[in-house]
């Protein structure tokens, strides 16, 4: 789940061109040398789903993002990464609104802005899964999956479902939310490597501002 998540959500400043994906189908034998950057944008170009700005925005923006440039990195800065205390329920991020909704870029495509859109990840168990009890005893249950303890208040109506992940985006104003969710499920969907599926919603009654 870690993983799967980071890929999602991950672009570190001090490496930010090696980042590596799981396998990619449609670079062929040549996954051993893809990069973030490359998978992500031709995912983007490929989409026949984004609305054709959004989709120049956004590409513009991972440009951007790869050499540096204040906005884009204004932009990554205000979005969610992996934050603390997702293990102990801590399962919101909203990112940095002000930061995001002061980021105004001209454009030969048209100026665009900074919005912060919310996305909710949840992490589906497999269907032979066995739930764990009392993984809080250290001495009993050092060596169990951190994923026991993702999936330890399922079924609890009084516990914080730790299997459901809310992180915010700012993405540029020209994308919809329905892209934005697009987007994170055509993405999930290139993480053939893990065994467990991740769901990305993103609510498309939350009209962009």
């Amino acid at each position: 789940m870690r993983l799967a998540c980071l890929t999602v959500v991950t672009l570190l400043f001090c490496n930010v061109t090696a980042i590596k994906l799981g396998y990619v189908p449609f670079f062929g034998n040549d996954n051993e040398n893809v990069e973030f950057f490359d998978a992500i944008a031709v995912l983007i170009k490929s989409s026949d789903s984004l609305n054709p700005i959004c989709k120049n925005h956004t590409l513009l923006y991972l440009k951007d993002l790869k050499s540096y440039r204040i906005w884009a990195s204004d932009m990554f800065d205000a979005s969610t990464k992996f934050s603390s205390g997702l293990l102990y329920g801590e399962t919101y991020d909203f990112g940095n609104y002000d930061e995001c909704i002061g980021i105004v870029v001209p454009n030969k495509y048209g100026e665009f802005t900074g919005r912060p859109c919310l996305a909710k990840f949840t992490v589906e168990p497999p269907k032979t899964y066995k739930k764990k009890e009392h993984l809080s005893d250290y001495r009993k249950f050092y060596n169990q999956s951190m994923l026991d303890q993702v999936f330890s208040q399922l079924g609890d109506p009084s516990g914080i479902p730790r299997n459901e992940l809310y992180f915010t985006y700012c993405i540029p104003s020209s994308c919809s939310n329905e892209d934005l969710e697009i987007f994170l499920g055509d993405f999930l969907n290139l993480n053939t490597i893990n065994q467990f599926k991740i769901k990305a919603e993103v609510d498309k009654n939350n009209l962009p501002a």
